[in-house]
C-alpha cells in the first residue's frame, strides 16, 4: 500500500473522502511525515514542496486573476506513533484570484506526536482564500498539534478559515491566528472542537481590522467531557472607520471539564463597531428533554445535541452585513416567517418541516408539550442553533445568512430571571444597554420608559435582591427591551409567581403588544395563552398540529359540549361510572368537580341526575359549556400540558376530597 493509500484509508475509516476530491484535474498535495507523496497543481497554481529534517517546508502561488473552479486537496499528517513533524508554509494568492483548500490531517496512531505548523499567508487585492481543516485523531489522545498562522489581508481581500477537531481525542490542540485586514476585506475564522479524557483544546486569535470598512468574525464552537479543558482567547481590535468585527463564542462542559472563554475587544477608532457574545454551560434541559422523550438515554442525547453543535463540516457566515435598522419595508413582511422550518440529531427529527408566520404587533403562542419541539424551534429563531433545513426570517432577514441583522430584530425573555441581585434595577438595564452599544443618553432615557411602562418608576435604583419574582420577571423583560427591538420572545413569562404576579405580567404583556410589539409566547399556561394571544400553534412530535386563534381552536372541538358538575360528598370512581353512561366522551376530575365531554348534554342529564339520587349525592352546581382550549390541546396531542408549580397543590386537593364510596 502506497503512503497516499495509507493516510487517505486512515482518514476514512473515520470518514469517507468526498469522490471529487480524488477525481482527475484536482490539485492535491499529501504529505506523510517528512514525505511529499503527491504534489498535483493545477493551471496557474504553482506548488514548491522540499524536505527539512523534521519536516516539509512548502509554498503555494496562485497567479493573479487565476480562479480554481474546484477545491484543492491537503492531506498532511503522520503514520508514526511518536516524533515530530514539522510544516512550514507560504501561501501567496494573487490580486483578484481566488481557490479554496480543503485541508485533512491525519495521525491515526499517535502515541507520542508533535505536529506543529507555521503559516505565512498573503491574501493579496480582491483575492479570495477558503481554507478548511479537519483533523483526524485516535482514540489514544497521543498527538500534540500547535498551529502559528500570520495572514495579510489586502484591500477587498477575502479570507475565510476554518479548523475542526471532531473526530477522535483531540489530545492537545493549540491553534494561533494573527490576521491583520486593510480597507474592505473580510476574515472569518471559524474554530470547532471536542475534547475527552485530560484533552486540551486551546484556541487564539488576534483579528486587526486596519483599513475602512474592514470587517471580522471569531466563533467558536467547543464541547469539552471528563476533565478535558478548553480556552478561547479572540482579540479584536477595530483601527479604523467602518471597521465592523465579531467574537462568537459557545463552550459546553460535562463532567469534571473545565471551559474559559475570553473576548476582547479594542476600539480604536470611534468610529468603528465591534461585538461580542459568550456562553459557556452544559447543555440546555429543556433540549434534553426533548431528545430523551425520542426514547434515548441522558447521555446519548447529550452526544446528540453536543454533535448538533459542532454540526458538519466548516460553514462560513460570508461576513458581517452592514450595521443598520430594519429594511423600510419591514412592516410589508411578516414578523417572522418560517418556511419548512427542519432540525435533526443525528437519526432524530425534533423539528419537522414545519411552516408558520406571525404579523407585525401580533401575540403569537407556541404550545406543545414537553418533548415536542418548542424549544428547539425558539432556539433555531433566535440563532442559537442551526436548522438542518428550511428557513426562518426575522423581519426579513435569514437566521442563518443575515444571522447578524437577524439577531438585532429580537430580544429575549428566558424562563428563568437573568438579573444581577448584587446591583439595582438601574445597573442592570445600563448593563444591558451598553452590550448592544447604546449611547449613556440613550441608556438613561430608555431604562426610565421602560420602568414606567412597567409600573416599576420607583425602584430604578433599588436593589434587585429586594425584588419579589414577579418585579424581577418585569426587569427581565425591561433588559430585553432596551435596544427597541421589534420581536420579543418570551418563555414561560408567568412561570412560578402568584396570581397578582401573573397578572402583573399579563398586562405588561398587553401593554407592548399595544405599543406595535411582536411578541412570540411559550407557555404552559393555557389559560394564559387564551387571554392573551391573538393566535396559538401548537406543536406535536415535532410538527405543528394546528394554527388559529383561541376561538378558532375551540372550533375544531365544535361538536363536544361539556358538563360541569360538583356532587358532594366527592366520592371515588366517580369518572369510572359517569364514563359508562351512554353519550359520555370523556370524564375528568379537577378538585371537586367533574367534567363529562359529550356531543348531546340533553341526552346525560337524566342519567346524571339519577347517578346523584342513586349514591345519596348533592349536586351541589351544575353547568354546560363548551370546548375549553385545554381540551382542544388534549385532543390534538393525547397529553395534558405540564402543569408545572400548580400540579402539587391540585393533587393534594383531590386527595382531601375523595370522601364516600360508589354503590
Amino acid at each position: 500500500m502506497t503512503h497516499y493509500e495509507t493516510i487517505v484509508l486512515s482518514q476514512a475509516a473515520s470518514r469517507p473522502l468526498p469522490d471529487f476530491l480524488q477525481a482527475p484535474g484536482v490539485g492535491s498535495l499529501v504529505v506523510e511525515g517528512s514525505n511529499v507523496v503527491v504534489a498535483r497543481e493545477v493551471p496557474g497554481l504553482s506548488l514548491e514542496a522540499e524536505t527539512i529534517s523534521d519536516g516539509v517546508k512548502l509554498m503555494l502561488i496562485l497567479a493573479p486573476g487565476v480562479r480554481v473552479a474546484k477545491p484543492m486537496h491537503l492531506c498532511i499528517g503522520s503514520l508514526a506513533e511518536e516524533g515530530i513533524q514539522r510544516i512550514v508554509a507560504e501561501f501567496h494568492i494573487g490580486a483578484g484570484a481566488r481557490i479554496e483548500f480543503i485541508a485533512c490531517c491525519s495521525f491515526p496512531n499517535a502515541v507520542r506526536l508533535e505536529h506543529v505548523m507555521e503559516g505565512l499567508t498573503f491574501v493579496r487585492p480582491g483575492a479570495t482564500l477558503v481554507y478548511r481543516e479537519t483533523h483526524y485523531h485516535n482514540g489514544i489522545g497521543g498527538v500534540r498539534v500547535k498551529t502559528r498562522s500570520q495572514v495579510v489581508v489586502e484591500e477587498g481581500g477575502c479570507f475565510l478559515s476554518g479548523i475542526s477537531m471532531t473526530e477522535g481525542r483531540a489530545g492537545s490542540m493549540d491553534v494561533g491566528y494573527q490576521v491583520d485586514v486593510a480597507a474592505n476585506g473580510l476574515v472569518e475564522l471559524v474554530a470547532k472542537g471536542r475534547g475527552y479524557g485530560d484533552d486540551e483544546i486551546i484556541v487564539r486569535e488576534d483579528i486587526r481590522l486596519n483599513g475602512h470598512g474592514a470587517r471580522g468574525l471569531a466563533k467558536s464552537r467547543i464541547a469539552v467531557h471528563d476533565t478535558a479543558r478548553c480556552e478561547v482567547r479572540s482579540t479584536l481590535s477595530g483601527n479604523a472607520p467602518g471597521a465592523r468585527g465579531h467574537v462568537d463564542c459557545v463552550e459546553i462542559v460535562s463532567d469534571d471539564a473545565t471551559a474559559d472563554a475570553v473576548p476582547l475587544l479594542h476600539v480604536n477608532d470611534d468610529r468603528a463597531q465591534l461585538t461580542h457574545e459568550a456562553a459557556i454551560g452544559s447543555v440546555d434541559r429543556k433540549e434534553l428533554e426533548t431528545i430523551m422523550s425520542r426514547a434515548v438515554d441522558e447521555r446519548t442525547a447529550t452526544d446528540i445535541i453536543v454533535r448538533g453543535l459542532l454540526g458538519d463540516g466548516l460553514p462560513f457566515e460570508h461576513g458581517l452585513p452592514a450595521v443598520q435598522a430594519a429594511p423600510d419595508n419591514v412592516h410589508s413582511v411578516p414578523a417572522i416567517e418560517v418556511r419548512q422550518l427542519t432540525r435533526d440529531y443525528g437519526q432524530l427529527r425534533a423539528v419537522d418541516g414545519i411552516s408558520f408566520s406571525v404579523e407585525t404587533g401580533e401575540v403569537f403562542g407556541f404550545l406543545g408539550p414537553n418533548g415536542a419541539g418548542k424549544t428547539t424551534t425558539v432556539r433555531m429563531l433566535t440563532t442559537l442553533l442551526m436548522p438542518t433545513s428550511g428557513t426562518a426570517l426575522l423581519n426579513g432577514f435569514d437566521v442563518v445568512h443575515d444571522s447578524y441583522q437577524a439577531r438585532r430584530q429580537f430580544g429575549v425573555v428566558p424562563e428563568d430571571s437573568n438579573v444581577y441581585r448584587e446591583l439595582t434595577a438601574r445597573q442592570n438595564l445600563y448593563f444591558s444597554g451598553r452590550l448592544y452599544r447604546l449611547s449613556r443618553e440613550e441608556r438613561e432615557s430608555r431604562a426610565v420608559e421602560l420602568m414606567t411602562l412597567l409600573g416599576m418608576a420607583d425602584k430604578l435604583d433599588v436593589l434587585v435582591d429586594t425584588f419579589s419574582r414577579g418585579m424581577r420577571r418585569k426587569l427581565t423583560i425591561a433588559m430585553a427591551l432596551m435596544h427597541r427591538p421589534p420581536i420579543l420572545f418570551l418563555d414561560e413569562p408567568t412561570a412560578g409567581l402568584d396570581v397578582p404576579g401573573q397578572r402583573s405580567i399579563m398586562d405588561a404583556i398587553r401593554k407592548l403588544s399595544a405599543q406595535g410589539t411582536t411578541l412570540f409566547l411559550t407557555t404552559h399556561q393555557l389559560e394564559e395563552a387564551n387571554q392573551l394571544c391573538d393566535r396559538i400553534a401548537i406543536i406535536d412530535r415535532g410538527g405543528i398540529a394546528a394554527i388559529d386563534t383561541p376561538d378558532g381552536l375551540r372550533g375544531l372541538l365544535d361538536d363536544l359540549r361539556v358538563i360541569e358538575v360538583v356532587l358532594r360528598p366527592c366520592p371515588l370512581g366517580a369518572e369510572e361510572s359517569l364514563a359508562a353512561m351512554r353519550g359520555v366522551r370523556t370524564t375528568k376530575r379537577t378538585g371537586s368537580s367533574l367534567q363529562l365531554g359529550t356531543a348531546d348534554p340533553s341526552s346525560v342529564l337524566p342519567a346524571l341526575v339519577a347517578f346523584a339520587e342513586m349514591n345519596n349525592l348533592d349536586i351541589v352546581s351544575l353547568n354546560t359549556r363548551g370546548p375549553s382550549l385545554e381540551e382542544v390541546f388534549l385532543h390534538l396531542t393525547g397529553e395534558a400540558p405540564e402543569a408545572g408549580d400548580e400540579a402539587r397543590p391540585a393533587r393534594r386537593r383531590r386527595r382531601r376530597c375523595s370522601e364516600g364510596r360508589i354503590r
